[in-house]
């Protein structure tokens, strides 16, 4: 007997502390307020508590309550407020917390129930019963017919859930290796494989215009590199040993930049799902000085994709994990060669350029990321520290079509990371 008392009271506290304590409209806190299926909201910080001003005063509600206030980790969203709480009061209506100082913008009470008063009924008059006339025998009544209720009214969506604009700064750095392969019918010709390790500063920004819950939206994104270098590369023999040139010089350093933008729409109450477009441009730029000659060797892609992303995050976006990918549909791939001879005489060689490849780039990413947030208002705060690592893998592949036998296939491996600001 004592275990399943037991049980009956764990089962209470858990399915209690499963209840919801937040609501995205008038209409459904309301309801659940109705059902008793809530938690009253709870402020986790006192530190904003303030005393009423001029035309102001503290005192309890009269009633439960559903309240628009601010709250932890999000903007404005409806929380049920229990009779006897403390709020301030000016011109009869609550505007604020009492005990925490978090603002109240709407309030909605249940209707109570009118009861309808009647007058008491006159005293029967007085009078002598005369038996009433014998009825006649009827015939049974037609079966009755039913005819289906109209539909229940339906409160419309609350208009006041307006989209929000979030945007974040990311400075950052990203590294990894880089290799490219060529694919020829006849595996003992062509160009040999390449390698090389690269490392460059990038800054990352995000813009976003979402529902208060964060879970819907728009979004658009950019990531650029802005210093870097790029390790001497080395080029694989026929016997498949990799070897590195003698080098003076080297000023060689990979640039890219990476747009992706499109709409965002939920799955689930902390899981949304990202589609849109995808650019990206990269320059796998060599500039050296070796035997005397300055060489400048550019491979560029400029492509487009279909971008995908998957986005899950805690209660109150204290920790928010990324998973994404690209499948490419279109571009070009673009190189060009340039060397000037120092020794006299001097010869400034004319660039050579291949013929422009068509290119497509697939992606894969996945990042996590935590929100730190820095400021006095718990609801609101100044500007949240968003540290965060991720890891990109992404492959080029580019062939000249009806012209040249050989497909190329340029991959690169870069691990990211940094320290990111969102106001």
């Amino acid at each position: 007997m004592l275990v399943f008392l037991l049980g009956l009271a764990s089962s209470g506290i858990v399915s209690a502390q499963t209840l919801p304590d937040r609501f995205s409209s008038r209409a459904e806190c309301l309801a659940a307020l109705k059902s008793g299926r809530y938690r009253a909201y709870v402020p986790s910080f006192l530190t904003l508590k303030r005393e009423p001003t001029a035309g102001e005063e503290v005192r309890p509600l009269e009633a439960n309550a559903c309240m628009r206030m601010h709250i932890v980790g999000t903007r404005r969203l409806w929380v049920v407020q229990m009779a006897g709480t403390e709020f301030i009061f000016r011109a009869g209506q609550p505007v604020a917390r009492y005990d925490c100082g978090n603002e109240v913008y709407e309030t909605a009470y249940l209707p109570e129930p009118v009861a309808i008063r009647l007058p008491p009924p006159p005293p029967p008059p007085t009078q002598t019963f005369t038996p009433p006339p014998a009825i006649p025998e009827l015939p049974p009544l037609p079966p009755v017919r039913r005819f289906p209720l109209p539909p229940t009214y339906q409160e419309p969506p609350d208009e006041d859930e307006d989209l929000e604009f979030v945007w974040d700064i990311s400075p950052g750095v990203i590294g990894g290796p880089v290799r490219g392969d060529f694919r020829y019918p006849d595996p003992r010709r062509g160009d040999a494989p390449w390698r090389h390790r690269f490392f460059a500063s990038v800054i990352k920004a995000r813009a976003e215009m979402l529902t208060p819950d964060h879970n819907a939206g728009f979004f658009a994104s950019l990531i650029t590199t802005f210093s870097g270098e790029a390790s001497k590369p080395e080029f694989q023999n026929i016997r498949g040993e990799w070897n590195r040139k003698r080098r003076e010089a080297d000023d060689s350093r990979d640039k890219f930049t990476d747009v992706k933008f499109g709409v965002k729409l939920p799955v689930g109450n902390i899981v949304s799902v990202g589609v849109g477009a995808d650019y990206n441009r990269i320059c796998f730029c060599q500039l050296y000085l070796a035997q005397n000659a300055r060489s400048e060797d550019r491979r560029r892609f400029s492509t487009w994709g279909l971008g995908v992303e998957a986005v899950g995050a805690t209660e109150g976006r204290g920790l928010v994990a990324r998973a994404g990918g690209v499948l490419g549909l279109a571009g070009d791939r673009r190189r060009s060669f340039k060397q000037f001879y120092h020794s006299p005489p001097a010869i400034d060689f004319p660039p050579v350029t291949d013929p422009k490849e068509d290119a497509k780039r697939h992606e894969l990413a996945a990042s996590v990321e935590l929100g730190i947030a820095f400021g006095a208002n718990e609801a609101d705060p100044a500007f949240v520290l968003k540290p965060f690592l991720g890891v990109t893998w992404s492959n080029w592949k580019s062939f000249r079509p009806n012209t040249h036998p050989a497909t190329e296939f340029t991959t690169l491996l870069g691990w990211n990371g940094g320290l990111g600001f969102s106001f």
